[in-house]
């Protein structure tokens, strides 16, 4: 498998890539909800609307004490 980082990079530097409302991005397909979701976990925004559909994404984090 080939280096995909640039393309990664070049992907997530998006500016739809952290729309709150994902009726709102450019392309409604698996990758682009999925990088949406992530984008917006990795700043801590747990809900996400798909028009009048609200997604909640686990906030679950683990902790030193985690088994």
């Amino acid at each position: 498998m080939g280096d995909d980082s640039s393309i990664v990079h070049d992907y997530f530097d998006r500016p739809e890539v952290q729309e709150r409302d994902m009726i709102n991005l450019k392309d409604l397909d698996k990758e682009h909800l999925m990088a949406n979701l992530e984008a917006r976990f990795d700043e801590k925004i747990v809900y996400t609307n798909i028009g009048d559909i609200i997604i909640s994404v686990n906030p679950f984090t683990r902790t030193l004490n985690s088994h």
